[in-house]
């Protein structure tokens, strides 16, 4: 609604000429004006609307037929296929069978639940499935079989650490877990006398997929003791050094554990608004960004003609503010940054760097007709020390302004995780049974070396190093997950390593 908004100025406009043609000079200067806004209204309404180029309505097709033209649909139009190496057989024959079922008995939430497992496997933002109905509550409901991902509580919850074990945390005391000796900080190396280093590989979470392997991995281990049967063995490692194994039963009580740990994790002040400000101490400013679309028509022109210079103003305007405050110093916050358009992402680096190069070039998944993005540094600020937060939900083109800091001497990156790591456009759109749908990019993102823009491959690795990842430690998680509730542990953090 929002890309549309141009025609619905100029149709409420022409609505009202009716009552004016008693007034032919009126009628004439404003169908002077009205003809050309209309004109550049559909043009910027139509420019908008290539976000989805590639639609598909397999809603009258049974579960079978529509999973398998989904299939064939991605073989075509995803751009990541084989940067990826998505392999649609072993997908097809995992994931049919219960499609099969989930058709025999007319069970849409088994359908659901299986497109949103196929779907986890892109391990891409942009790559999602998801489903929607005519009010949020119809909505909540068919969204019930996420419960099937974190149904169990047996006392106790487990977070990776950055050597690669998984402790114990949150042990209840009150808990059987507690009273058969487990402790927060424990090592535990089983699940019913399987390795977790096994086990959190293949862990489905309630919450979508993430394409750095690394983080993927933090994230299933904080779900690993969040499903299971009525009673688990869990193996760990106690305060003598010693191997023990318990037997656990599930408490039938809620579990938070998992989100609680995560918001810990991801936390960002959620009341910030976008390019909010603030001094942190007497040399240090601040800066959150939450997304790039600060304007829809600045945004929409910007993309069109590859210039969002008028957010440099803006941004500039509030650093000069900073700066007049004593800011010597800078925190750029773009944790849980959106995205938005490539442009404004230019804009906002273009302050910070004297650089100028070719960002980015796309063109459709069967097209060589690339369009491209330029950078254009004019350096304001490209001598003073900054630090950049991001996490995992640093997306689109979050990552593509995280890409840009990357590539500044005068910025330093950080985070308990990485950016996210998708940066490929949208455009693809599966219309599935039941008001499901799989959305997915179709337009292939190249750097200037004609490497895959941003997205990490099928090994998972990032391509934007972190220049420090925060550790996690035996010692760092017990006291990130006594802070307070809206502690800013990586901000703080941040503060004093700038400091």
């Amino acid at each position: 609604a929002g890309k549309c908004i141009y025609m619905y100025i100029f149709a409420l406009l022409i609505a009202i000429l009716p009552f004016l043609n008693n007034k032919k000079k009126i009628y004439k200067v404003l169908s002077i004006i009205l003809i050309p806004l209309g004109l550049f209204s559909f043009f910027l309404t139509t420019y908008n609307s290539i976000s989805i180029e590639s639609i598909h309505s397999l809603t009258y097709y049974s579960y079978t037929k529509s999973f398998t033209k989904t299939i064939d649909i991605l073989k075509k139009e995803y751009v990541l296929n084989e940067h990826k190496k998505i392999d649609y057989d072993y997908l097809y024959n995992k994931y049919y069978p219960l499609i099969e079922i989930a058709e025999k008995n007319k069970d849409e939430q088994l359908f659901f639940k299986t497109m949103y497992e196929f779907a986890n496997n892109f391990r891409d933002c942009h790559f999602s499935f998801g489903v929607t109905d005519s009010t949020f509550e119809k909505t909540v409901r068919k969204y019930a079989f996420v419960n099937d991902y974190s149904n169990k509580n047996y006392g106790f919850g487990s977070i990776l650490l950055s050597d690669g074990q998984v402790i114990a945390v949150m042990v209840d005391q009150n808990s059987e877990a507690y009273q058969k000796g487990l402790r927060d900080g424990m090592t535990i190396t089983k699940k019913d006398n399987t390795n977790v280093s096994e086990l959190i590989k293949d862990v489905i979470k309630p919450i979508d997929s993430y394409p750095v392997l690394e983080d993927e991995l933090l994230f299933n281990s904080l779900y690993l003791f969040a499903t299971g049967d009525e009673y688990i063995d869990i193996t760990f490692i106690n305060d003598n050094n010693e191997y023990v194994t318990i037997q656990v039963h599930e408490t039938n009580d809620y579990n938070s554990r998992p989100e609680d740990l995560l918001w810990k994790i991801m936390y960002y002040d959620e009341e910030a608004e976008n390019l909010e400000t603030k001094m942190l101490d007497d040399n240090t400013g601040y800066i959150y960004i939450s997304d790039e679309q600060y304007s829809s028509l600045g945004g929409t022109i910007g993309y069109i003609f590859d210039d969002s210079s008028y957010l440099t103003k803006v941004v500039d305007k509030k650093l000069e503010e900073l700066k007049s405050n004593g800011m010597e110093n800078l925190i750029i916050d773009l944790r849980a940054n959106a995205g938005g358009y490539l442009t404004e992402s230019e804009a906002i680096a273009s302050l910070f760097t004297k650089d100028n190069y070719m960002v980015s070039k796309f063109a459709k998944y069967n097209s060589n007709n690339f369009s491209k993005s330029y950078l254009k540094g004019n350096g304001r600020y490209s001598d003073m020390k900054i630090i950049v937060l991001v996490n995992s939900d640093t997306a689109s083109a979050g990552d593509a302004l995280t890409y840009m800091f990357s590539k500044m001497d005068n910025v330093s990156i950080i985070g308990f995780t990485n950016s996210n790591h998708s940066c490929q456009s949208i455009g693809g759109f599966i219309l599935l049974s039941g008001g499901s749908y799989i959305s997915y990019p179709v337009y292939k993102n190249y750097d200037e070396k004609n490497n895959v823009f941003i997205d990490t491959d099928y090994t998972g690795k990032a391509t934007i190093e972190l220049d420090y990842r925060v550790p996690l430690t035996q010692d760092s998680i017990i006291d990130l997950i006594q802070t307070e509730e809206d502690y800013d542990y990586l901000l703080n953090y941040a503060l004093q390593l700038i400091d």
